[in-house]
């Protein structure tokens, strides 16, 4: 029912939320400089930041679940810098989450906070541009996903059918009256 491995699926959510997180909080911020209530307009953002911290720390533990195999196909140093930015990038939406929540708090704090958190939003961008550039490159690259690959049998056979699917190699038709 679940794909295997899941992490290749799983990942494409912070990635879409890491780059609909910076619109939706300066959205939120200009909404609530212009009078809009701040548990309606920030509510959003703070959403969408939470969404972010939580599905980048469920695509940090499928990585951790499917690193062995992978590991086994390219090597330890590859995987081992792919996984410190994808914890890097966690612990920072999680840090951009908790800043957005602080933009709840009346006063000073909560001022502060819904500024400081689309620039965090911003700087996290490159943060997350760099973990799936990485990750990337390791399916693409170094072949990670052939850790997962099976074997496909016809190939395994050697075939003797050329491109055009034809056994004998020649691509001219046959006469039936022959």
């Amino acid at each position: 029912m679940y794909p295997d491995p899941l992490h290749p699926a799983v990942v494409h959510f912070p990635i879409v939320l890491m780059v609909l997180q910076p619109i939706v909080l300066l959205g939120a911020l200009f909404a609530v400089r212009r009078g809009a209530a701040v548990r309606t307009a920030w509510g959003i953002a703070a959403a969408v930041s939470v969404l972010l911290a939580i599905s980048a720390f469920v695509a940090t533990n499928t990585g951790e679940e499917s690193g062995e195999k992978v590991e086994e196909v390219i090597g330890d140093r590859l995987l081992h810098e792919h996984e410190e930015e994808g914890e890097l990038f966690r612990n920072l939406a999680i840090l951009t989450a908790a800043i957005t929540l602080v933009g709840f708090v009346k006063g000073k704090p909560g001022h502060i906070a819904r500024h400081v958190a689309p620039v965090v939003a911003i700087a996290l961008v490159w943060f997350g541009y760099e973990v799936g550039h990485s990750g990337g490159a390791l399916v693409y690259e170094h072949g990670a996903a052939s850790a997962y690959a099976t074997p496909d049998p016809a190939a395994a056979e050697g075939g003797d059918e050329d491109e055009a699917g034809d056994e004998d190699g020649d691509d001219e038709e046959e006469d039936e009256d022959d």
